[in-house]
């Protein structure tokens, strides 16, 4: 179902992987999607293809670093299908006050699409 990973260079040769989330379809999501992106604190934010639970249209996500290597993750929005978003499929970018800007390829108001067009959104903190 996807995993958001770190590579660490290893002190002789080759790298080093750490598993920071692992999706599950009952637990917040799956299919990550596209690249993630820090804040200034060193948070990560990111979308997953497929929302949690019984919702189908996608997730924005962040994962807060906590003490010994955990990560904490928490979804900040699920998108809902026409008239809302559905299935993000580019990178966050922030603005300078700190908003979330991306793309969807399904959901919003197109009428020659079944589901919709696609969308831009925010999300706010």
């Amino acid at each position: 179902m996807g995993v958001v990973f770190r590579l660490v260079p290893a002190r002789r040769s080759g790298w080093v992987e750490s598993v920071l989330h692992d999706f599950t379809f009952d637990k917040g999501g799956r299919n990550p999607w596209g690249p993630v992106t820090f804040d200034e604190s060193g948070n990560l934010y990111g979308t997953a293809h497929a929302a949690a639970g019984d919702k189908f249209g996608g997730v924005v996500f962040s994962l807060k670093s906590e003490s010994q290597g955990k990560w904490d993750y928490t979804i900040l929005y699920n998108f809902g299908g026409a008239p809302d978003g559905a299935y993000p499929i580019s990178a966050l970018v922030f603005d300078k006050g700190g908003i979330l800007y991306s793309t969807t390829e399904g959901g919003g108001n197109g009428q020659s699409c079944q589901g919709g067009c696609g969308t831009v959104f925010e999300v706010s903190p």
